[in-house]
């Protein structure tokens, strides 16, 4: 599969914004469940 300089970019910020998205729902739960015990 060939890919070019627009196709890379696109590909490289969606990994980045789930990447984030990510680590910032699993703190979100991770505060939840601190509430929740607390």
């Amino acid at each position: 599969m060939i890919l070019d300089g627009v196709t890379i970019n696109i590909y490289s910020i969606c990994i980045l914004l789930h990447h984030y998205i990510f680590n910032w729902y699993r703190f979100f739960i991770y505060y939840c469940c601190l509430l929740f015990v607390s």
